[in-house]
Formats: C-alpha cells, structure tokens, sequence
C-alpha cells in the first residue's frame, strides 16, 4: 500500500473519529440536515449511476471483464436508491406518504445491494455471461423496494423518538459494516481488479463500512418530528 492509500485511509479514519466526536455538541435544525443529505446523496446516485454506466456501455471486450460484472451486479442497488430519493420529505409523496422508516429502509436495501452486487462480482468466473444471477438479483430488488414502499408500516420500526436506532436497525447496519469489512479484505487479499484497482477499490469499501456503521450512533434528539427527516 503506497503512501497515497494510507494517507486516504488515516484521513478516513481521522474523519470518522470527528464525527462520533462532534454528534452531541453539534446539532443541526432537522430541515437544514434534511437538504444536507438530500444534496449528498443526489449527487451520489449521478455518480454512482455513471460508475455503473460507464463500463456497461464501454462493453466487456473494451475494460476488464471483472469490472464489467461488477458494475452489472450494481446496477440492481440503484433500484432502491431512486426509490430513496423520490421519498425525500420535501418532495411529494411516492406512491405511499415519505415518512421516516420508509427511506430508512430504502437506504437499507440500497446498501444491501450494494455490497451484494460487488460480493457477486467478486466470486463470478469470466466466461458464461451471467444472466440468472442478474435478473433474479434485479427483480428481488424491484420487489423488496415496492413492497417496502407499498407496506412499509408492516415492517419493523428503525428509530424510536427519545430512544435512537432501534434493535433491528444497530443489528442491520452492524451486520452491514461487517460485510463491508469483509469485502475490504478480500479485496486486498485476493487482487481480484488488479492490485491498484483492488487497493482503492478497498479504500472505498473501507470508509462505506465506517458510513454504513454510523447511524448505530443515531442522535435521540433526532427524534423529535422524524417523519420528516431522512437520515439513514
């Protein structure tokens, strides 16, 4: 790992340590917070969009095939994503009204599929174009987001006013972070994009998992009017 790499890991590190630091002393108004995210994580999707686009229409005979079926494995995880967006507060409701454990579990899902789509194209072997693993990997996510915006009263609560995360939500993005930990790991051991690639790839599954293992530490005063918030 060159100097670079550690230099990104430290200031990751360092960055994450920041913010458990700072969570009780700074607190935002809920709706300045509310369009702080919305503006990250739009931008976030066009980028991530790109990433997933950009291989697939280069076509595998053009980049390295390994890249390619990852970025095919992605494409299901930016389902539940678009869903997440069209659920922010401010816009009108999708489908069902956007409350707070809607997007929560939203984002779940999208994250979800997110280390799923790169797990899957890690263990793919180049050759037989891998279209079972795809499509059921793309409808499943188009289920789980629609049953989730269709019933999301019926799924668990996430946070809980005066409390924080709730139990199911620490236990989900703590399992989460582990995944992600892992990846971060197979992917320095097994080189699997080349070592460069592999090794920033790495660095960004790295700070994803310190990302995805955050909201465990969910401020209670958040609580307050939550259904008009969206932090996870």
């Amino acid at each position: 790992m060159g100097y670079k790499e550690k230099l990104l890991l430290v200031s990751g590190l360092l960055f994450a340590l920041f913010v458990l630091l700072i969570q009780d002393a700074v607190i935002p108004s809920i709706f300045t917070f509310g369009y702080l995210i919305a503006i990250t994580r739009i931008a976030t999707f066009f980028l991530f969009l790109g990433t997933v686009l950009a291989p697939i229409l280069l076509d595998r005979y053009i980049i390295s095939r390994n890249f390619y079926y990852t970025a095919l494995f992605l494409v299901p995880s930016l389902i539940p994503y678009a869903f997440h967006i069209l659920s922010f507060p401010f816009l009108p409701d999708f489908i069902t009204p956007n409350v707070r454990d809607k997007v929560s579990w939203l984002h779940i899902t999208f994250v979800a599929y997110t280390l799923l789509g790169i797990t899957l194209g890690m263990l793919h072997k180049n050759g037989r174009f891998p279209y079972l693993k795809f499509l059921v990997s793309l409808l499943s996510s188009l289920a789980i987001s629609f049953f989730i915006v269709l019933y999301y009263p019926l799924l668990p609560k996430t946070y809980m006013e005066g409390v924080g995360s709730t139990t199911i939500s620490d236990v989900l993005w703590t399992g989460l972070a582990l995944w992600g930990f892992l990846l971060t790991y197979l992917l320095i051991k097994g080189k699997k994009y080349g070592e460069r690639v592999s090794i920033y790839l790495a660095l960004g599954m790295f700070f994803h998992s310190v990302g995805s293992a955050l909201p465990v530490f969910l401020h209670p005063l958040y609580g307050h009017n939550f259904d008009s918030c969206f932090l996870l």
